[in-house]
């Protein structure tokens, strides 16, 4: 009914009834509205976003929870205008208003273009004085995707400005326009959300000091946040921009992980893991579509047995029919006078598998010494003690030689006989006494 119900708190929590109206001209439709002190008497007014009549409205408040309208409202803007934030983007102290324009661009019947699909900038006039009058000056209007249906204000490339973030809708995207600083803003780029944002919110959601946004999209039933990382170059907006927040690297092809087990039989378990990415023919705002598929499997096989784990097919049908206009598409006549030719293409891609031994896992035998005096590792002869234990104090076994055999004397007539090594001297380990 093309009005605005003001309810007054009580401060318990509840609030006075009936409520306060304010009642706007026939067929306004207001959609949004925001509540700022626009004249700087220290009140909240009211600036609300007629949709049905392509303007927005500015109330004084009075400080008693009544309103009168401002001179010069209602102002003109875009077509389908569906959000209004507030604030200071020409950095002179008085409020400015933005206002998100949903409707596509048109000519109105007495000629007058009317913009659409854009943000319409208001900056508040200063009076005699140089204060806030809670007047506006002329709107411009700035390109902002398809369908901006939300806003959000945010300082996203820390230059100390108000920046815009804006839902747009039929792009399924974030654009974001940079302030310029004197009221201007540079040309708008968009970020990928979830399907059809409606809305959108702007706040530092991970403690970095940087402001981030975050989507709620009708379509897909979920919500996006973008995480601010600040990637701009230059100054200004006016030139292209690196992309927020970044560039990504994909690895594209199929890409394997596998965990295998091996069995006491020779059996291999294997947890396998496949990825198949590839480019489309499609993009959105220059950046690639990519096609991905993922298989998750676990199979069980013996060593050198092949086994086929999974397969991807892709199909694409074309028809073309080729005659004479109007005729060929008559029903009963389009088989005689047209020439139809249908293909079908198919690819298909099975993955196969076969565990093969390579190598067996490096094994290291380990030395096991039971008894006193540890060798710390080393191999130690038995019945010798090791270092650990001369380290002690116990003193090293003697070699104590022995006696040489007697030799016998050869019978009468014969020479001794030659010996080319003489026989080893044996040794006795002498066990040392316990200290």
């Amino acid at each position: 009914d093309s009005t605005i119900s003001i309810f007054t708190g009580n401060g318990d929590g509840t609030f006075k009834t009936p409520a306060t109206l304010i009642t706007l001209s026939p067929g306004s439709k207001p959609s949004a509205i925001d509540a700022v002190d626009v004249n700087g008497d220290g009140h909240l007014d009211l600036v609300i976003a007629n949709e049905g009549s392509n303007s927005i409205s500015v109330f004084l408040g009075n400080g008693d929870g009544t309103f009168t309208q401002a001179s010069g409202s209602p102002y003109a803007v875009g077509n389908s205008p569906t959000a209004i934030v507030s604030a200071d983007f020409n950095s002179d102290g008085i409020p400015d208003l933005a206002v998100a324009n949903s409707g596509a661009p048109f000519t109105a019947s007495n000629g007058t273009e009317v913009t659409g699909n854009s943000v319409s900038i208001l900056l508040g006039l200063a009076d005699t004085n140089g204060g806030a009058s809670g007047t506006f000056g002329t709107p411009t209007a700035f390109a902002a995707g398809n369908g901006p249906t939300s806003l959000a204000v945010g300082d996203y490339n820390v230059d100390g400005l108000p920046d815009l973030a804006v839902a747009a809708k039929t792009d399924n995207a974030v654009a974001v326009l940079l302030n310029e600083g004197s009221g201007l803003f540079g040309p708008d780029f968009e970020l990928p959300v979830g399907s059809q944002p409606v809305s959108i919110a702007s706040a530092d959601f991970n403690g970095d000091g940087k402001a981030d946004v975050a989507t709620a999209n009708s379509a897909s039933a979920n919500a996006s946040v973008i995480l601010n990382s600040s990637n701009f170059t230059g100054e200004g907006a006016a030139e292209p921009q690196t992309l927020f927040p970044g560039v990504q690297y994909i690895d594209l092809g199929l890409k394997i992980k596998a965990t295998p087990r091996i069995h006491s039989n020779n059996d291999v378990t294997l947890q396998l893991s496949f990825e198949v990415s590839s480019l489309t023919s499609q993009s959105f705002n220059t950046i690639p579509v990519i096609d991905s598929e993922t298989v998750d499997q676990a199979v069980r096989v013996g060593a050198n047995q092949t086994a086929m784990l999974a397969g991807f097919l892709q199909s694409q049908v074309t028809n073309a029919i080729n005659g004479t206009p109007g005729i060929s598409e008559l029903p009963g006549l389009d088989w005689l006078t047209a020439n139809h030719n249908d293909q079908q293409q198919s690819q298909e891609l099975l993955i196969l598998v076969t565990p093969r031994m390579v190598r067996f896992a490096p094994r290291e035998d380990h030395v096991i010494y039971a008894g006193q005096g540890g060798p710390e590792g080393a191999a130690t002869a038995i019945g010798v003690p090791s270092a650990g234990a001369f380290e002690r104090g116990v003193p090293p076994p003697q070699q104590v030689p022995t006696e040489a055999p007697p030799q016998q004397n050869p019978p009468p007539g014969q020479s001794p006989p030659f010996q080319r090594n003489p026989p080893p001297m044996q040794q006795q380990n002498q066990q040392p006494d316990d200290q």
